[in-house]
């Protein structure tokens, strides 16, 4: 008798439990005392949880993600340098599961060509993570990216190679929290705090920590590529390489391209006609608001230099704007060359 009682109750619980992997209600999942900031994405703050409403009109949609120290122990880098390399990276969707995979355009091949499926057959974008989608909106995707920001994944933790150098035992989760976030039309901003236990940290040995601050910033790159400029070494400028498969030349022959700002006039056949035009998007530089007031002024003069040679190259005198800010968060849209389409 208690054996089919036991079964009974055991039966009931597994009708009324939902089945593993299974949505719930959007409202259960984002409920009322959720903190959301509209943007590229929605950000929800519920608890102790980081959420990403994703849209499905961004899914596929290259983005770059860069991970740059805003407060770094003594020892260890600069404020605002990298932490990592950049990385090209898209959502996509997957059954029940949205994966954030890695890009990389280093081979390309011209669209429609034998040869471009064979380069992207040798360049499967490496799947990064697979989050479960924990509920659905309108048109909309909702993941928990907690443990993408705050575990450690390599995606969004200290690198290898410093690792080595310093001797890191080990991620400390208990000694790392999320700082803030902040979501923009074209980028998402993520600041965590990251703790290690080091061997040979930086500084403050004898304490065995190493901990930072870093801002991950995911930028939506243009839909329509720009076109590329090949590199000439003898200006000094940076410079990315690219492999075509598809150039005419006998074998394989990188070609190096200028990591460039994209500055497009605004009205194309007055600036044929040699006219002083307004670019399609001015550029906006920011000065750090950490810099000293004695070396603030070199950028504005060097703007002022640069005003005075527009009207030659024919654009408007305004294209570089300066600002200070009084929180440094990045809300540009950045893109090194990369080759789709027949084009960069």
């Amino acid at each position: 008798m208690r054996r089919c009682l036991a079964a009974g109750l055991i039966a009931f619980a597994l009708i009324l439990a939902p089945a593993a992997g299974a949505q719930e209600a959007y409202d259960d999942v984002v409920t009322a005392e959720a903190e959301t900031q509209e943007g590229l994405f929605s950000v929800h703050h519920v608890g102790d949880k980081l959420l990403f409403e994703i849209p499905d009109g961004v899914l596929g949609r290259d983005m770059i993600i860069m991970s740059r120290y805003a407060k770094a122990q003594e020892g260890l880098s600069g404020s605002g340098s990298n932490m990592a390399p950049n990385m090209v990276v898209r959502w996509e969707r997957h059954g029940d599961r949205i994966l954030l995979r890695a890009v990389s355009y280093q081979r390309t091949a011209d669209e429609g060509s034998p040869v471009q499926m064979a380069v992207e057959n040798t360049a499967y974008p490496a799947i990064l993570h697979a989050l479960p989608i924990e509920a659905e909106g309108d048109g909309t995707s909702v993941v928990d990216v907690t443990d993408v920001y705050l575990g450690d994944a390599p995606t969004f933790s200290l690198p290898r190679q410093t690792r080595q150098r310093l001797s890191v035992r080990r991620f400390d989760r208990d000694r790392s929290w999320l700082e803030w976030t902040r979501s923009f039309p074209t980028n998402v901003e993520v600041r965590v705090v990251q703790t290690y236990a080091a061997d040979q940290p930086p500084s403050s040995a004898r304490g065995g920590s190493l901990s930072f601050e870093v801002n991950h910033s995911m930028v939506m790159l243009p839909e329509e590529p720009m076109m590329p400029r090949l590199y000439d070494e003898r200006t000094g400028l940076i410079s990315m390489q690219v492999t075509d498969y598809s150039s005419e030349f006998q074998g394989v022959r990188p070609h190096r391209y200028l990591i460039r700002y994209r500055l497009e006039p605004s009205d194309p056949e007055a600036y044929a006609r040699g006219e002083i035009v307004d670019p399609v998007k001015p550029w906006t530089w920011y000065i750090d608001p950490a810099t000293p007031e004695w070396c603030g002024h070199q950028p504005r003069k060097r703007t002022r230099t640069f005003r005075c040679s527009m009207p030659a190259t024919r654009w408007f005198a305004t294209t570089r704007r300066w600002f200070v800010r009084p929180t440094p968060v990045p809300t540009w849209s950045t893109r090194a060359p990369a080759k789709r389409s027949g084009r960069i």
